[in-house]
């Protein structure tokens, strides 16, 4: 395996197992690396979506797509809630789908949590090819730590993002509500891709998102 700048033993370790699970498992020293690996899996005319992920507009790649020659569906641009729901829908067929996790252990599973569920289920199933941009900060421990790190920073922190009135976004962390506003009404385990490499998994060596 080639050796890049910043590359150290435990991330070459976590791109192994992640490739052990079926995972296009990859490393970039920066979100630039990033944004360019991943236009090279997009093929001109290709219909691109993407999923909530904080990730994807920090790293660059929702304004990098908006230069590429692909058909991109743009939730950001719809103008009612009707019309951005249209467009979640019509995601679910995409030739390529972006988004994010909330946390990667080192044994190569990754974690996601939400609520409508339109991320989750695009990556589940229908979209050809998934690419999933990871910051460092997502990787933890085990599974312990992963649930953590959802409950103590990306619930409460995705909370007041979308000013939602939930018990978390006051208390600083998930007390597993079942609130009329809840936004973790999902929780999926992605243990490997049952497709071999329909998903990308690009670890970033910088922190991203949350």
């Amino acid at each position: 395996m080639k050796r890049v700048r910043n590359y150290n033993e435990a991330m070459e370790q976590l791109i192994a197992k992640l490739q052990a699970r079926r995972f296009d498992a990859h490393y970039c020293a920066s979100k630039e690396e990033a944004v360019a690996l991943a236009l090279s899996m997009i093929k001109p005319n290709d219909v691109v979506a993407y999923g909530g992920s904080m990730t994807f507009y920090e790293s660059g790649m929702y304004e990098a797509l908006k230069k590429t020659p692909c058909f991109l569906l743009d939730r950001d641009m719809a103008k009612t809630p009707q019309e951005r729901a249209s467009v979640m829908k019509n995601g679910l067929s995409a030739d390529v789908f972006f988004a994010s996790v909330n946390a990667l252990d080192e044994s190569g599973v990754l974690y996601e949590t939400e609520g409508l569920g339109n991320r989750v289920a695009s990556i589940l199933f229908g979209t050809k090819k998934v690419i999933l941009l990871v910051g460092k900060n997502k990787i933890v421990p085990d599974k312990a730590a992963a649930e953590e790190r959802m409950k103590a920073l990306a619930c409460p922190k995705n909370a007041e993002r979308l000013n939602r009135d939930t018990p978390c976004r006051k208390v600083g962390r998930c007390v597993d509500c079942i609130s009329k506003e809840c936004i973790c009404a999902n929780r999926v385990e992605l243990r490997l891709s049952f497709i071999p490499d329909r998903i990308a998994v690009i670890l970033i060596d910088e922190e991203l998102g949350y």
